[in-house]
C-alpha cells in the first residue's frame, strides 16, 4: 500500500487489516499529517475507523479546502520569541497550556504557524489573539483595507491567497499580518 500526504509517499507492507486511524497515529509525527487531514482510500473519501483491505491501492490525506499546512512560518524557540515578542518563559508556559511544538533529538522546539494559529483560535476564540498582540479583523472588516469587497477577502481565504483564522464557532478572522502581507504581494506585483 502507498501512504499519500502532500508530496511525500511512502510504501507501507503491513496496512492491510488496519484501520485509518491507526496508520495516521503511527505515521503523523514523521510525514506531518495535520489532525485536519481527510483519509481518502484509492481516491474515494474514507472515515477514521476504515478497515484497510488487499484490494486498496493507495491511502492519502488531504487537508481539506481552506485549511492551510504547517503555515509560511516554522519558529525555533529564539525567532518565535522575537516574532511575538515574549520570553523563553511565555514560549514554555503557552507550550503548558496546550500548544503543539515538535521536540527535537536535542531538546530544542519547532513551533509551526499553523500550530501557533490553532492555538491562538483555541484560547477563548479570537480574542486570545489580540492577548498576544494581534490584531485580528472579520472578512466585511479586513474588506476596506484590502480594497477588496467581503465576498473576495472569502474567497482568497479559502483560494489561500489570503490567510485567515478559523475559531471554534466556524467564524473566519484574517491578522493583521496577513493584511500587511496580501498589500504587499500586491504592491511588489502590481505596483499599487
Amino acid at each position: 500500500m502507498l501512504l499519500e500526504y502532500g508530496a511525500e509517499e511512502r510504501r507501507i507492507p503491513d496496512a492491510v487489516g488496519q484501520t485509518v486511524h491507526a496508520i495516521w497515529l503511527r505515521h503523523k509525527a514523521v510525514m506531518n499529517i495535520s489532525r485536519d487531514a481527510v483519509a481518502q482510500v484509492d481516491g474515494r473519501q474514507v472515515g477514521r475507523d476504515y478497515r484497510l483491505t488487499p484490494h486498496d491501492r493507495r491511502l492519502g490525506f488531504a487537508v481539506p479546502f481552506g485549511h492551510k499546512g504547517v503555515g509560511r512560518h516554522v519558529w525555533n524557540e529564539r525567532e518565535w520569541c522575537q516574532v511575538f515578542q515574549a520570553s523563553p518563559e511565555e514560549l514554555q508556559y503557552q507550550i503548558d497550556n496546550g500548544l503543539k511544538v515538535l521536540k527535537l533529538l536535542d531538546g530544542q522546539v519547532r513551533v509551526t504557524e499553523t500550530d501557533m494559529d490553532e492555538h491562538i483560535a483555541r484560547q477563548n476564540g479570537h480574542h486570545s489573539a489580540v492577548a498576544l498582540g494581534e490584531r485580528l479583523y472579520t472578512p466585511k472588516e479586513a474588506a476596506p483595507l484590502l480594497k477588496l469587497n467581503e465576498q473576495t477577502v472569502r474567497q482568497h481565504i479559502k483560494n489561500g491567497k489570503l490567510g485567515g483564522i478559523k475559531d471554534e464557532s466556524g467564524r473566519w478572522w484574517v491578522r493583521q499580518q496577513d493584511i500587511e502581507r496580501y498589500l504587499n504581494a500586491r504592491k511588489l506585483i502590481h505596483g499599487n
